[in-house]
């Protein structure tokens, strides 16, 4: 219902204030800005240390920035998401998705980065 409720209503500053639900083309002024580096969060250390090394970092400082602290628990998407939500998603989040390269169905790619308990 949450998704729903902001797929309806989160153009409307008034409505929604805050920014967490916005597109992050508009938090990121997408288009104005030119950014050189995009890092995912799916990539998150391996992109980070590849920032870290852009900017000369020592050795220390990336494995030290590349270490994992309190991790969130990982579940597949699937258990979050059905086809029909995701197209609200998808719909309301569009400029994002094609902006940063994720196709319409790539939620359903990220299970497969899951890990499986043993």
């Amino acid at each position: 219902d949450f998704v729903r409720w902001i797929a309806t209503h989160g153009d409307d500053p008034v409505v929604v204030n805050d920014g967490h639900w916005n597109r992050q083309v508009d938090n990121l002024w997408w288009g104005l800005f030119d950014f050189d580096v995009v890092a995912r969060f799916e990539n998150y250390n391996d992109d980070f240390a590849s920032i870290l090394r852009r900017l000369g970092s020592p050795d220390a400082v990336i494995a030290r920035g590349t270490e994992k602290f309190n991790e969130t628990t990982t579940f597949p998407l699937s258990a979050a998401f059905d086809s029909e939500l995701a197209s609200v998603v998808y719909d309301f989040y569009a400029a994002d998705f094609e902006a940063f390269g994720y196709e319409r169905d790539s939620w359903q790619r990220y299970d497969s980065l899951v890990p499986t308990a043993e």
